[in-house]
């Protein structure tokens, strides 16, 4: 970049510029396939020229202009950042139900999937979760509520099977619930190692990561004050995947296991 140019400079310029280097990416080009291309008069692609070569985003070439290394990598990088305010867009009304100083990160949304709840099936969201655990290896969650008995049922049937391994982070509410109502669930599998149940006071999300064979895939589910959802992010990306697993030892290193909670309970 042009040793006057400022970050600031480049991003707006790239943004604003960013058909051209678009086209420039494909290949080299002359002014006037770029005045056709782009539809843009004469005079505009001439300022878009000489803005982007002051930044070295841009050169001359035989056959016209040609991105530079810089150019290459400015575009990359606006990509990346339109990609990720699009996905703050979609999923901003989701978001908006965490507390401020919640550590979600962009690698969560970026190019996540949003799994609306309809009317008419509030849990129709979470049954593509339970589905996909029928044929899980592995299971990590984060739980603040009993969302549905699909899930408790699905759960309880593979959380005997010796090819699944399970561990849970749940809030102490959930967990005096589940201990009193549903102690089928948990049988004597928590305490004999099928299942590894953990509880934390509070938690803002719940997170759900689910291990197949063939594909692994993160779920988070912000929730209200009520605990009712109304929606779920999803993103099978390395690293949403790689941030949900980080975000799940987080809560598990603060976590105490259930058995000292039921004993503190029942005590």
């Amino acid at each position: 970049m042009g040793h006057s140019s400022t970050g600031d400079d480049v991003l707006r310029t790239v943004a604003k510029r960013s058909p051209l280097l678009e086209h420039l990416d494909a290949g080299p080009a002359a002014k006037r396939e770029l005045i056709e291309v782009l539809d843009c008069s004469r005079s505009t692609i001439d300022r878009a020229i000489r803005e982007l070569e002051a930044l070295d985003c841009i050169r001359r070439c035989e056959d016209g202009f040609r991105l530079t290394v810089a150019g290459r990598l400015a575009l990359t990088a606006h990509r990346r950042s339109r990609q990720t305010f699009e996905s703050i867009a979609r999923t901003s009304d989701l978001l908006g139900e965490l507390p401020t100083e919640t550590p979600i990160a962009t690698d969560l949304i970026r190019g996540a999937t949003l799994l609306e709840v309809p009317a008419h099936a509030p849990n129709e969201p979470l049954g593509e979760i339970v589905e996909l655990i029928d044929r899980a290896e592995r299971f990590r969650a984060i739980a603040a509520a009993d969302r549905t008995p699909a899930f408790r049922r699905q759960f309880r049937e593979r959380a005997i099977d010796d090819d699944f391994d399970v561990e849970l982070v749940v809030t102490e509410s959930l967990a005096r619930v589940t201990l009193t109502d549903h102690a089928d669930l948990l049988g004597d599998g928590a305490l004999e190692g099928e299942v590894d149940i953990y509880t934390v006071p509070t938690v803002p999300y719940e997170l759900s990561i689910v291990e197949t064979p063939t594909e692994s895939v993160a779920y988070v589910v912000p929730f209200d004050d009520d605990l009712t959802y109304h929606g779920v992010i999803r993103n099978d990306s390395t690293a949403a995947l790689e941030w949900a697993h980080g975000a799940f030892r987080r809560y598990k290193a603060t976590a105490r296991p259930i058995s000292a909670f039921d004993r503190r309970v029942t005590d």
